[in-house]
């Protein structure tokens, strides 16, 4: 039946096999690579890298590690068919991988690449630590180590000196391809405090935000990618004059409100004096602190409104010409000062055992003394 089709349905037919068996060997790699993951992440800290080739795609190493760098397990993807599977790895060189220091096998100089390697993956774990107890000043300071650490390892080893020396290429292209994967942890880490800044790294690195899981990894950024060539300042330095003339416009603007305060001083009042008392007629009268449990409106009065005042273990009825200014509604609950002793009097029919004391402004509007702090009904007004 197959040869009686026409050729070009034969080719069709054979293109879409083809991709069908593209895709299962796809996805049957993609399975396969996340199992491998998973197995050997319980070994330790994961390393992942690859080596491309110059007709294939080369081959993908994962290690697992301990803290100490010691190797505790390798896995290697070294087909050339989507049928390949990772297989674990003995020896290398002759030299036998599990039980030896990872950096054995590593161009290393002084250490300084080990160090960093460990600040990087150790920076996640500090950063939760410090969230976990809402210390976020704490944890941006954690992050920014890590750019320090950097920073650092520039000095230590003075890239620009080994880009000079021909013999010496390997070694850049190592000392470079970890400053941009401890500077894509650093704004993985970042991002969600400094999300656009986060984003302007990623892109001078051409390298992209890691999950929380691929934080505990170094070494995923992909080998040979490119960075930017139009690099930008994240953080430009501010000049000195430009921040001074700063402070002195945000000091100005603070200080113009206080100035208006003053210039919108309410007026004074000035009121006829009264004949004055002597100290014992003072002594005679009693203020007290008062609280309103319940009031209500005197019948057949525009003005009069009539109180139930606590003072302390006793009840006062109090009538206040204060209609106008407040309702009823507004004086329950208030602590007002009570001159306690006041001979009783009637107005409007109405008993009153004491006055609310009130200040008057210039025109006419009341206002009920009130204790400046919480004081309980009764306290002594002296």
């Amino acid at each position: 039946m197959f040869s009686q089709l026409p050729m070009i349905s034969k080719l069709l037919l054979v293109i879409l096999i083809l991709f069908i068996l593209q895709f299962l060997g796809g996805y049957y790699q993609v399975k396969n690579y996340r199992a491998t993951v998973r197995q050997i992440h319980k070994l330790g800290n994961v390393g992942i890298g690859q080596k491309k080739g110059k007709f294939f795609n080369g081959n993908i190493v994962m290690v697992a590690s301990d803290g100490d760098g010691i190797i505790k397990g390798v896995a290697i993807l070294d087909g050339i068919t989507f049928l390949s599977k990772f297989h674990s790895v003995d020896e290398f060189l002759g030299k036998p991988l599990v039980g030896n220091s990872i950096y054995s096998f590593l161009e290393v100089t002084d250490g300084f690449d080990k160090n960093l390697m460990d600040v990087a993956l150790d920076t996640k774990h500090k950063v939760i630590k410090c969230m976990s107890k809402l210390r976020v000043a704490d944890a941006m300071t954690e992050i920014f180590n890590l750019f320090k650490r950097c920073n650092k390892y520039i000095d230590e080893t003075m890239p620009w000196a080994l880009a000079k020396d021909p013999a010496k290429q390997d070694r850049l292209a190592t000392v470079l391809y970890n400053l941009v994967e401890s500077i894509t942890i650093g704004a993985s880490l970042l991002s969600p405090f400094m999300p656009e800044t986060a984003e302007r790294i990623f892109a001078q690195l051409n390298s992209s935000e890691r999950t929380m899981d691929e934080l505990e990894m170094f070494g995923l950024y992909e080998s040979g990618k490119k960075v930017t060539d139009k690099p930008e300042i994240l953080f430009a330095r501010l000049d000195a004059k430009e921040v001074q003339a700063k402070v002195d416009e945000m000091n100005a603007s603070r200080q113009a409100p206080a100035e208006e305060e003053k210039k919108d001083d309410e007026p004074v009042i000035d009121i006829e004096p009264k004949e004055e008392i002597t100290f014992d007629d003072f002594e005679k009268m009693q203020f007290q602190v008062g609280e309103i449990i319940a009031c209500e409106e005197v019948k057949k009065s525009k003005k009069l409104l009539c109180s139930q005042v606590k003072i302390g273990s006793q009840v006062k009825q109090i009538v206040s010409g204060i209609k106008k200014h407040y309702s009823a509604e507004e004086m329950v609950g208030k602590k007002v000062m009570v001159l306690v002793n006041l001979k009783p009097a009637k107005l409007a029919g109405v008993l009153s055992e004491g006055m609310l004391l009130c200040a008057e402004d210039e025109n006419g509007e009341l206002s009920l003394m009130v204790p400046e702090k919480k004081m309980p009904a009764g306290a002594e007004i002296c």
